[in-house]
């Protein structure tokens, strides 16, 4: 499945358990019911779901992907033919919030898994303009284009991460109408907090109180 959705009133993507997490609604938690609601799957444990990316509280996603088993069409009796697949972005987007999207579904091959099957992920973090020098912060973002340790750019995760080595495929940094500044990247995989914490220091370079080389 290829989701879209504002998460301005979401605590995030992941699902969160409402006994432990009372009153934490997210995009995930909204999916599951609209899951459940239509009868498409069991249950969120059995369906072999996986997710493309994590998202944070409040934000959004023009393009996130999802893998899962979804109930299928029953056969005809005595047919040998491979079941077909119900539409699920009109069935599913009957039920979802307004603000959560399904654009399209497409069988996927065996074996398929959204997160370890990607091979890059695209990420766009705006920003107002307030005089910024986009000059430097091109000059800046650059030195984030290959592999590197980015343990200084992302919130630690000692817990869960012992690797913090990341490759970036490529870097932009372009003002767009409106005033608004957008730096986007990409790359195979992020850390947590990890493009924030790019942009924050791309800000600071563009605002003097750095220099470009900052970053090396």
């Amino acid at each position: 499945l290829k989701l879209m959705y504002v998460g301005t009133k979401y605590y995030g993507l992941a699902w969160q358990d409402p006994e432990s997490a009372p009153g934490c609604e997210t995009v995930e938690s909204k999916l599951f019911e609209a899951l459940m609601k239509t009868h498409l799957i069991r249950d969120r444990q059995s369906c072999s779901y996986s997710r493309c990316g994590r998202t944070d509280k409040g934000v959004h996603a023009a393009g996130n992907y999802f893998a899962l088993q979804l109930r299928v069409k029953p056969r005809k009796e005595g047919s040998a033919e491979e079941a077909e697949d119900y539409d699920y972005p009109s069935i599913l987007n009957g039920v979802l919030p307004k603000d959560i999207r399904v654009l399209a579904s497409a069988r996927a091959p065996a074996g398929f898994d959204a997160r370890f099957s990607c091979v890059y992920r695209m990420y766009q973090y705006y920003f107002p303009l307030g005089g910024e020098n986009l000059a430097l912060m091109r000059e800046a973002a650059q030195h984030f284009v290959g592999e590197h340790d980015f343990r200084n750019f992302c919130k630690m995760d000692v817990e869960n991460v012992t690797n913090y080595t990341r490759r970036v495929l490529s870097v932009s940094v372009e003002g767009k109408p409106g005033d608004v500044g957008e730096f986007a990247v990409t790359g195979v995989a992020f850390l947590w907090h990890q493009v924030r914490c790019m942009a924050a220091v791309l800000l600071m370079v563009g605002s003097g109180l750095e220099e470009p080389g900052v970053v090396r």
